[in-house]
């Protein structure tokens, strides 16, 4: 771990050694493995060289595996990601990491706040996000005749977004199962005839969800790549910063976007056909389906981390052309 003299402990999110040693967790959150780049460097042959990622994310902090060897959570193998907690135990080779994750009493800035309108006619807060409306017990909120799970909000810059796994109109569009949308004020979801409406509820009760509003464009923009995949960090006017961690061809696609073959360059439209060539290349099989899928894909991933996708991840609009949305003069890198 490097520098560990330096850490204090205060306020925030901990990753705590065995030997004593503590690390912040930022919103770029914190790599582990055997080689220099990494925040905390493993000395077990055992270790991949990036072995695991602890990244916050919208619904908590979260664990990426990715070395070969196990990564545990009080002893349970992680296969692939999960949510820790205040309190547990990440074991990797080479350490023992407990999460010092303590509330955060801080005051918080002003913020817009949502409620549901109920077919019932009364009006629901959001209190958590992301936050399931479905037609059983399970769901945070349900609405007779609903499909389970129907439909999952999640906060991204500024506002909300909905995931829907069914059929749904939202206002007047008709939206297929899978769709994700950013959704505003006085929207209307219709799901098998029975309809919600969502209203900000800006200084409201302390029911509703508190959202925090960011810049629409990122003015900074890092990517790096990992062994199965890569992660992206976001820099905002304001100071504001997030980190998404993407699979292998999420992540090809956003690489292509921010460092694009030829003469275009970063935050111009990439036409489809260099895309692909770049994402599955040698591959002549993969067409312009296969794209708007992964586009979708890698939207959703965006989403869940809190990322408006509709401020970043722009399609042309006759289609056959994607850009990434920055900031007048944004700096990107891409290593």
């Amino acid at each position: 771990m490097r520098n560990p003299g330096m850490v204090t402990d205060g306020p925030g999110v901990w990753l705590v050694r065995d030997t004593g040693a503590r690390l912040r967790v930022t919103g770029r959150g914190v790599l582990l493995g055997r080689r220099d780049d990494c925040d905390i460097v493993l000395n077990d042959p055992r270790a991949s060289h990036h072995h695991a990622f602890v990244t916050p994310t919208t619904r908590g902090l979260e664990l990426i595996a990715l070395g070969r060897n196990p990564t545990r959570v009080d002893g349970r193998r992680v296969d692939r990601q999960i949510l820790v907690r205040h309190g547990q135990a990440i074991e990797v080779p080479g350490g023992v990491f407990m999460v010092h994750a303590p509330f955060d009493r801080r005051p918080r800035r002003p913020e817009p706040a949502w409620v549901v309108v109920h077919p019932d006619q009364n009006s629901y807060g959001l209190r958590q996000l992301p936050f399931i409306i479905g037609g059983v017990e399970a769901d945070d909120l349900v609405v007779e005749g609903w499909p389970p799970a129907a439909v999952c909000f999640y906060p991204v810059q500024g506002g909300m977004a909905a995931e829907f796994t069914v059929r749904a109109t939202l206002n007047d569009d008709t939206l297929e199962s899978g769709t994700v949308e950013v959704v505003d004020s006085d929207d209307t979801i219709t799901i098998r005839g029975t309809s919600i409406t969502l209203k900000d509820a800006s200084g409201g009760g302390e029911d509703s969800t508190q959202l925090r509003p960011r810049s629409p464009h990122p003015t900074e923009v890092v990517f790096e790549f990992l062994p199965n995949g890569g992660r992206i960090h976001l820099g905002f006017a304001g100071g504001d910063r997030m980190t998404v961690s993407l699979p292998e061809l999420r992540a090809r696609l956003l690489a292509t976007l921010l460092s694009p073959p030829g003469a275009y360059e970063p935050g111009e439209f990439i036409p489809d056909d260099a895309l692909l060539s770049s994402i599955w290349p040698g591959n002549n099989s993969r067409g312009r389906t296969d794209l708007n899928v992964l586009i979708h894909r890698t939207r959703k991933s965006l989403m869940k981390a809190g990322v408006n996708p509709a401020a970043v991840l722009s399609r042309a609009r006759q289609g056959r052309a994607t850009c990434f949305k920055l900031a007048p003069g944004a700096k990107v890198e891409v290593k």
